[in-house]
C-alpha cells in the first residue's frame, strides 16, 4: 500500500490514464524542478519529520507497556522494507530531493527499531525486577563493587562531580532495594537527566551537554560491568540486561530532551545526523578509495623495477593479516557471550542459560520471550 502510493506520487510508472492526466497538468519535469527549490525541499523536510513522528506516537505510544509479539514483528518488518521502497519509488528523481526523502524516512524506520528493540528490553528487565532473589543477589553483588576505584579510573575521563557521583550511587543501591517496578525505575532515571541537565536548561549548549552526559553515563556504567565480570558477580547476567534497558531508555530521554530544547521533533534530530552521518561515510569511502588506488600504483610499480616483492613487505602483510585474524575471533567470541546472555537480534531467555558465579540461572525466574 505504501509502496503502491509512493510509486503513484513520484510517478514511477505513467502507464495509468490517471497518470497521464497529471501529467497533463503538471508535466514530470515541470514537478521535479519545483521540487529542487530550496523552500520545498525545506518544507519537505520539516512536514516528513513531523508525519513521522505522528506516526510512531501511534504505533508505539509507551515505549514501556507490553506490545503484542504480532505488532512488534509488523512494526519491525514495516520498518525495514521503508528505504527500499522509498528508493525504488523515486528513481529519476533529482539527488537532492531523493536525499531529503531518504534521510527522513531513515530517520523514521531506525527509531522504529529500537523503539521495538527497547520495548522488548524492557519486557526482559521487567521479569528480572519483579524476582526477590535475584533483586537480593543483585544487591549483594553491587556491594562488592569498589565504587572508589571507579570513581578514580573514570574521574580522569569524565571530570564529573564527585558528590553527584556518590548521590546516583546511593540512590541506585536503594532504589534496587526497595525492589521497585519498571515505571518507578524510569521515573528515577528522568529524575537523574533533570539533575544533571537543569544547569543548561534555556542555553545553546543544552544538546552538547545532554550529549556529553549520555556518554558519561555510559561510561561509568561500563566500568561497574567491568568490576562484576572480574568478580566473577553470580547476577552478572541480571546487571547486562539492566544496564542494557537503561543506556537505551537513557538514549530515549536524552533525545526526546533535545528535540524539545530546539524545539524539533526526535526524529528530525536523529534524521539531522543520518544525514551527516551518511555524508562522513561518502568523504571518508573517497579518501580509502583514492588510498588504495595510490596504494595499487606504488606497489605495481614496486613490482615491475625490483621484480618481486619487498620482503618486509611480506613480513608487515602477513602481521596485518595475523591481527585482523585475532581481531576477528575476538569479535566472535565477544558475540557469542552477548548472544548467550540476551540472545540476537533480541533480548531472548533460553532455558539453558546459566550466569557465571554461583551460576544463578535466570531463566529459572523468569518466562521465555520469544526473539522479534
Amino acid at each position: 500500500m505504501v509502496e503502491t502510493l509512493w510509486q503513484s506520487f513520484w510517478r514511477t510508472h505513467n502507464s495509468s490514464i490517471a497518470r497521464r492526466e497529471q501529467e497533463k497538468l503538471l508535466s514530470k519535469s515541470k514537478f521535479y524542478q519545483l521540487c529542487k527549490h530550496e523552500p520545498v525541499l525545506h518544507f519537505m523536510r520539516k512536514s516528513d519529520y513531523q508525519f513521522y513522528q505522528n506516526l510512531v506516537d501511534v504505533l508505539i505510544p509507551d515505549v514501556l507497556r507490553p506490545i503484542p509479539s504480532s505488532l512488534t514483528q509488523a512494526i519491525r518488518n514495516f520498518a525495514k522494507c521503508l528505504e527500499s521502497w522509498l528508493s525504488s519509488a523515486m528513481v529519476g528523481c533529482p539527488e537532492e530531493v531523493i536525499k531529503v526523502k531518504v534521510s527522513a524516512v531513515s530517520a523514521f524506520a531506525q527509531t522504529l527499531r529500537r523503539y521495538t528493540s527497547l520495548n522488548h528490553l524492557a519486557q526482559a528487565a521487567r521479569a528480572v525486577l519483579q524476582n526477590s532473589s535475584q533483586i537480593n543477589q543483585m544487591m549483594a553483588d553491587l556491594n562488592r563493587v569498589d565504587f572508589h576505584n571507579v570513581q578514580e579510573q573514570a574521574s580522569w575521563v569524565c571530570q564529573c562531580d564527585e558528590s553527584t557521583v556518590h548521590r546516583l550511587e546511593q540512590d541506585f543501591k536503594m532504589t534496587l532495594q526497595q525492589q521497585n517496578s519498571l515505571e518507578q525505575w524510569a521515573q528515577w532515571l528522568e529524575g537523574v537527566v533533570d539533575l544533571v541537565l537543569q544547569p543548561y536548561e534555556g542555553k545553546s549548549d543544552f544538546p552538547k551537554a545532554a550529549r556529553q552526559f549520555l556518554l558519561k553515563w555510559s561510561f561509568y556504567s561500563s566500568m561497574v560491568i567491568r568490576d562484576l565480570t572480574l568478580r566473577s558477580a553470580a547476577s552478572f547476567g541480571s546487571f547486562h540486561l539492566i544496564r542494557l534497558l537503561y543506556d537505551e531508555y537513557m538514549f530515549y530521554l536524552i533525545e526526546h530532551r533535545v528535540a524539545k530544547a530546539i524545539n524539533e521533533t526526535p526524529i528530525a534530530v536523529m534524521g539531522e545526523f543520518i544525514g551527516l552521518g551518511a555524508k562522513m561515510n561518502s568523504i571518508n569511502s573517497d579518501v580509502v578509495l583514492n588510498s588504495k588506488n595510490m596504494s595499487i600504483c606504488g606497489t605495481s610499480k614496486n613490482i615491475i623495477e625490483n621484480g618481486s616483492l619487498n620482503e618486509s613487505n611480506c613480513s608487515v602483510s602477513q602481521d596485518m593479516y595475523s591481527s585482523n585474524a585475532a581481531m576477528t575471533n575476538g569479535l566472535k567470541e565477544a558475540a557469542a557471550l552477548q548472544a548467550s546472555l540476551i540472545g540476537q537480534p533480541q533480548v531472548r531467555f533460553m532455558s539453558s542459560v546459566s550466569e557465571t558465579g554461583n551460576g544463578e540461572n535466570i531463566s529459572q525466574h523468569s518466562k521465555k520471550l520469544k526473539a522479534v
